[in-house]
């Protein structure tokens, strides 16, 4: 049926065939930016076979007595999308910034002068984790950090390998939450005593389906925001050992990403954090001008995502003042928490170094206004 189609539409082996074959079979994982006549064609006629299937039949799942009826509502699912219209950029951090334009960017030191049996056996970490969180712009204004994944590691050796020889590294997550103001005792009494190496905790969802300005409004948005899906607005901690219910906790940002590999639209994997619809709502937030950032009722930047646009590693700030105000008119606090590892990384395929590592957690929230917490260690 699709090749018929093709060949109505006007594919001539005798008009295209020649060119076809110097572009090749358009198969395999990397792909010429050019692409054969006759597969643009299979495009057109793929997409028009499927829109004559979901106008004229009924979809069901499953299988059996469990068969039953789901009425088709978008191209979203069963996906068959390609190109993301509603982005512009053709990947994403490609504007370099000098240390004082990335403001954002923890300055932490490390002792990368000792042995590598002293670095894990060293119970010393982050010195700073508070600045994981609170940062100031050049122009004093303060900004939180909603999620972000530092990390560093000891300079190469020049004339090494990237990853061909040994060295010191230190990771880190910092991750956002939203708790009720009645819950936020019981989270916090538990919470500063938890490891949280394994990433157990509720984490923001990664949704490949979604265009990028179809977030927070559009019908498949609202199609993903459920429980299957594992987009709620809020979610439940429970004790790992005991299974008791802690608290409701809300993810403070998920994630944009478009991976078509054939999409010629762009040059690699977009991806960046957004923050979560009800972040999104309950501030009023609208898309700013540039990809990645959001815009208050005025039209200044309340948050963004420090990826989006330039070359950093990811980090999700919002605007401290008004993102607070917000919290405090919904009974809603703001909690974070830090989970890192130190080790040893890289070394060559042969290479059998078990220097053991050092993995650490805390937990940190707001107190009187201040920002409190620490982080534990836990070595491996």
């Amino acid at each position: 049926m699709i090749f018929n189609r093709v060949i109505n539409l006007g594919w001539d082996p005798k008009l295209h065939g020649d060119f076809d074959k110097q572009v090749g079979s358009g198969r395999g994982r990397r792909e010429s930016l050019q692409e054969r006549i006759g597969k643009k064609y299979q495009w057109i006629s793929y997409y028009e076979y499927m829109a004559m299937l979901s106008d004229n039949f009924i979809r069901f799942d499953g299988y059996g007595d469990e068969r039953k009826e789901n009425p088709y509502q978008g191209p979203w699912d069963p996906y068959v999308r390609d190109i993301d219209p509603t982005i512009l950029i053709k990947n994403t951090g490609t504007k370099e910034l000098t240390q004082q334009e990335m403001w954002w960017d923890t300055k932490e030191v490390f002792d990368w002068d000792c042995t590598f049996q002293e670095w894990v056996s060293n119970p010393s970490t982050i010195s700073n984790p508070y600045g994981l969180i609170e940062v100031n712009d050049n122009n004093g204004t303060e900004w939180l950090i909603l999620e972000s994944y530092p990390s560093w590691k000891e300079p190469k050796t020049i004339g090494n390998e990237e990853w061909g020889h040994p060295r010191k590294e230190v990771w880190c997550q910092i991750r956002g939450y939203l708790v009720r103001t009645t819950e936020l005792n019981a989270l916090k009494n538990w919470a500063e005593n938890q490891h949280y190496m394994g990433r157990w905790m509720p984490e923001g969802s990664n949704r490949y389906q979604l265009f990028n300005r179809e977030y927070y409004w559009s019908e498949a948005f609202h199609y993903f925001k459920s429980d299957y899906y594992g987009s709620l607005d809020w979610s439940s901690v429970t004790d790992q050992d005991s299974g008791a219910k802690i608290a409701d906790v809300s993810v403070t940002s998920i994630n944009y990403l478009w991976e078509e590999e054939f999409d010629k639209s762009k040059t690699d994997t977009l991806s960046f954090l957004k923050p979560t619809s009800l972040i999104f709502d309950k501030m009023g937030l609208k898309d700013g001008k540039y990809e990645g950032s959001y815009e208050d009722k005025y039209g200044s930047i309340v948050c963004f995502a420090t990826e989006a646009l330039n070359n950093s590693k990811a980090h999700l700030l919002i605007k401290k003042e008004p993102f607070l105000k917000m919290l405090n008119e919904n009974n809603l606090e703001i909690v974070w928490t830090l989970l890192g590892e130190k080790g040893v990384i890289g070394g060559s395929l042969s290479s059998t170094h078990q220097y053991g590592r050092i993995e650490f957690s805390g937990f940190f929230s707001y107190d009187d206004g201040k920002l409190t917490g620490a982080n534990k260690i836990y070595s491996s």
